[in-house]
């Protein structure tokens, strides 16, 4: 989709040699094309830029004195109402910080991504997005930043306690509603068109000890070119949500496997989608089609491998699923 709009190149300047030219150690992928050595770099700049921001926004509001004038006027318009002014303010920190955020956000999350001809969305989508996350988070600061105040003033001594007892049960609420009314404010999701495609994912979901899960399709090609597959919720709301673009990439044999089922690390989601599908071929090729069409980078340097990812190199994985035989009597590479 054009947009009608033209962006130079994001990052001309010399890398920080985060992610290096290395080569392929086990040779079971590609070497890394200097687009994809320049794309994985970007992505180590912005993830800087946004530590950089995270730590500066809060400094400069509170050194420059817009802090203590904003609590002031805050107060005044709440006319002595604690709880309303806690909220105003909340919500006037958080304009400031998407304000000034704003910026490194578009050409992270937009301009780069189309340079690198992953992104797929126009500007007006983007900012749409922008902005419904933007609302949720003033719903959010305003209904609950109270709590660690309300809490200082009761048990000083143990309010970080209490707080975060107070919040545990926020969290749990927010990750059972968020697939239903959060998610579906900015795409699309539908059930699973092919039955038979559903019924082997659901045998699947069963045999890993998921029970009455929704399957979807997310219409996530609207916006990018990245495929990928996780769950979603929890209870009654659990949901397995596949986006558009990874039915588009994969065959029925490698879907499969990556929906079996996601986990934090990477290593043990291989592990577990072997040992139920046991079709390390379909993995394999997966890998390869991962590592040939979206620029990753099989064998990163130490910064990604120790700061950037909480999953093995593409590489790794790969000598990982070539040795792992889940079959087999005794099997290797566990």
């Amino acid at each position: 989709m054009s947009t009608g709009l033209r962006f130079s190149p994001v990052f001309t300047a010399p890398s920080l040699c985060l992610v290096p030219v290395a080569s392929v150690a086990s040779s079971l992928l590609p070497e890394p094309t200097s687009q994809a050595i320049q794309y994985q770099n970007s992505q180590d700049w912005f993830w800087g830029a946004d530590h950089v921001m995270g730590l500066a926004v809060p400094l400069l509001v509170l050194f420059s004195g817009v802090a203590g004038r904003l609590a002031k006027q805050c107060y005044r318009l709440s006319h002595g109402r604690w709880f309303l002014a806690i909220a105003l303010f909340a919500i006037a920190y958080a304009t400031i910080d998407f304000s000034l955020n704003l910026p490194v956000a578009f050409w992270e999350g937009y301009v780069n991504e189309h340079h690198f001809r992953l992104g797929t969305g126009s500007v007006g989508q983007w900012l749409k997005e922008q902005g419904v996350g933007y609302l949720v988070t003033l719903i959010a600061v305003s209904l609950l930043t109270w709590v660690p105040y309300f809490f200082m003033q009761a048990t000083p001594r143990l309010w970080w306690l209490w707080s975060a007892v107070a919040f545990l049960p926020v969290f749990i609420l927010m990750h059972i509603v968020s697939p239903i009314w959060i998610a579906p404010l900015t795409n699309r999701f539908e059930p699973l068109a092919d039955k038979s495609l559903e019924a082997k994912i659901d045998a699947l979901a069963m045999r890993a000890g998921i029970t009455g899960a929704t399957i979807l399709v997310k219409d996530e090609s609207r916006s990018s070119k990245l495929p990928n597959a996780g769950v979603r919720g929890m209870f009654g709301t659990t949901r397995i949500v596949i986006n558009d673009n990874l039915i588009e990439l994969t065959d029925e044999r490698e879907l499969l496997v990556v929906v079996a089922f996601i986990r934090n690390v990477e290593h043990n989601a291989d592990l577990f989608a072997l040992d139920l599908t046991l079709d390390n071929d379909a993995a394999m090729s997966v890998i390869r089609k991962a590592a040939g069409l979206f620029w990753y980078v099989p064998n990163p340097g130490w910064f990604r491998r120790n700061f950037r990812t909480d999953h093995p190199p593409l590489d790794e994985r790969a000598r990982f699923l070539a040795s792992y035989r889940p079959q087999d009597p005794n099997p290797q590479g566990h």
